[in-house]
């Protein structure tokens, strides 16, 4: 959290978490695990803010070596069924450590 300010100052519109760092504030407590996983947030600290864009982390591991398209596309149906409206699923790995 304590990055947004620098983030956001130079010029960093979004950033990219992994699904499990987010944690919804007090307030916001009775989300869904879907739209805490599948749906962008605006995290602030304090005058600064970001947009974060949760990642699957259980998809992503899956691209380590590879994966079958029949296998995300159930995947993905099968994580976002409770989701309402639109859901965005993101996968990301930097492609040099394991996950």
């Amino acid at each position: 959290m304590e990055m947004i300010p620098a983030l956001e100052e130079t010029g960093f519109k979004y950033v990219i978490v992994d699904g499990v760092h987010v944690k919804p504030r007090k307030e916001n407590e009775n989300l869904t695990r879907e739209e805490i996983m599948y749906k962008p947030h605006l995290a602030e600290y304090e005058s600064s803010e970001i947009i974060i864009i949760p990642r699957d982390r259980d998809i992503s591991n899956a691209q380590e070596s590879g994966l079958d398209p029949g296998w995300f596309e159930r995947e993905v149906v099968q994580k976002t069924e409770k989701c309402e409206g639109n859901c965005l699923v993101t996968t990301w790995s930097d492609g040099e450590n394991s996950g």
